[in-house]
């Protein structure tokens, strides 16, 4: 019989063997047939096929900052990553936020009486004497003197009532 090729994701680098080609070792991949190497060029925004086949791009919502590696990484919450192959994640930009992971945009529904918090994870409730009055923000305002709020998520506070007065800020 005749010499059998490797094919892709194996290799030979001994002469004469008699067995079947070796597979590619960890952190390396081989896209090409009868190879007496392995590759291990898979640079970061990229990672290398559980078959050791080939060296692919992150998708949408991953990053790989590593060469080599084995697997892409889940954009944290706060982040995201609206492009294919890359290394880092991207914050959120202003007025936006993330609660969830493995995300390709950022969301902007925080609305009045709420808030997004400063790590851009979450859009949270105004707590009681503060409010906001626009969707959003990065921060409730206070309640001036005057007026109050009893609970949270509010638009705005209420007015002293006749016969009563706050002269605390909140």
């Amino acid at each position: 019989g005749e010499c059998k090729t490797c094919g892709v994701g194996t290799y030979n680098d001994l002469p004469g063997r008699t067995t079947s080609c070796k597979s590619c070792g960890v952190g390396t991949y081989n896209d090409q047939l009868g190879r007496s190497s392995c590759k291990n060029d898979c640079s970061t925004g990229s990672y290398i096929t559980a078959d050791k086949t080939s060296c692919s791009g992150c998708v949408n919502g991953k990053y790989s900052d590593q060469d080599n590696q084995l697997n892409c990484k889940t954009c944290e919450e706060g982040k995201y990553n609206d492009l294919t192959g890359q290394s880092s994640c991207k914050t959120c930009g202003a007025g936006k936020y993330n609660d969830q992971t493995g995300r390709t945009s950022c969301k902007n529904d925080c609305s009045a009486g709420s808030y997004i918090t400063a790590d851009k994870t979450s859009c949270s409730g105004c707590a009681k004497g503060k409010y906001s009055d626009q969707d959003n923000q990065l921060n409730c305002k206070t309640c001036e003197g005057g007026t109050f709020n009893d609970q949270t998520g509010t638009t705005s506070c209420k007015s002293c009532g006749v016969g009563t007065y706050n002269d605390q800020l909140g």
